[in-house]
């Protein structure tokens, strides 16, 4: 059974480096190539990503926002804050690993929370107010095959929104992430 949760907040771009992704389990691989399709029928490959080797350019079509530079100097993003069924390392040594099932996020996104998009996690600053959020229609939520897809519009409105797009357009933030609160298991 899947755990579900409600999502108390942030969908959030953290920059770092960009993850490994060979080890991923079969089941991972054969969703996403399910979901990504062929640029070549047959090769199991799509733009740079190679689902059959499992190369490290697997992660680059992942967790690398896609980026589209709007007319006025904002962008478009999408790309997932989490895949399912992939054990992610959180708390470093001393932390434990963490995997999202399949479907966890579906009771949230059928209820519509309010979630908003926050840079790391922060809604305690000046970096916490939300650049886009799904009440305000510029923040869009899904979940398919490989995991929780994001899409939303980042307008120049704030000096934060202004620092995070330049980063995006210029490939210094590299990666989304999501925070959650269980509310049932």
């Amino acid at each position: 059974m899947a755990t579900s949760w409600r999502q108390f907040g942030p969908i959030n771009l953290i920059g770092g480096p960009v993850k490994d992704l060979r080890n991923l389990p079969q089941p991972v691989l054969d969703r996403l190539a399910s979901v990504i399709g062929d640029d070549e029928p047959g090769r199991g490959q799509r733009r740079g990503f190679d689902v059959v080797s499992r190369s490290t350019l697997a992660s680059a079509r992942l967790f690398t926002p896609e980026t589209r530079a709007l007319d006025g100097g904002g962008c478009e993003v999408s790309g997932y804050a989490t895949v399912y069924d992939y054990a992610y390392n959180v708390g470093g040594t001393y932390g434990w690993d963490e995997i999202i099932a399949q479907g966890a996020c579906a009771k949230s996104l059928a209820e519509q929370d309010r979630c908003v998009f926050l840079v790391n996690h922060d809604s305690s600053t000046a970096l916490g107010v939300p650049l886009a959020a799904t009440y305000s229609g510029d923040l869009t939520l899904s979940e398919d095959k490989v995991g929780l897809r994001t899409e939303l519009t980042l307008l120049p409105t704030n000096t934060v929104a202004e620092m995070l797009i330049d980063g995006l357009l210029n490939k210094r933030v590299d990666s989304m992430s999501f925070a959650f609160r269980v509310t049932r298991q």
